[in-house]
């Protein structure tokens, strides 16, 4: 497992490399172009076949429970919040 999360480590550094060049290049704010990528790259990984890495590396769900304190925000759950934000009506978000 610790190989899937180095490459999806890489996957978003990438992405944000690109998004900084896309930032670079043109008038779009940093966030609203980060905010576009992530839901691409959401929409790209649910339209893979089942047994991909980035789809295995999505669906994981740790084991055991969180520390106390304030809870964390996942991954899944701020692109949750951006889909309501863009009155994107999807699937679950896994």
């Amino acid at each position: 497992m610790a190989v899937a999360v180095a490459v999806a480590v890489a996957v978003v550094v990438a992405l944000l490399l690109v998004v900084v060049v896309i930032v670079k290049c043109s008038k779009i704010s940093l966030l609203d172009s980060i905010k576009t990528e992530q839901l691409q790259w959401y929409g790209r990984v649910q339209r893979m076949e089942e047994g991909r890495l980035p789809k295995e590396v999505m669906k994981w769900r740790p084991q055991g429970r969180r520390k106390r304190g304030r809870p964390k925000l996942t991954w899944a759950e701020g692109i949750r919040v951006l889909m309501g934000g863009k009155g994107i009506n999807g699937r679950r978000v896994e």
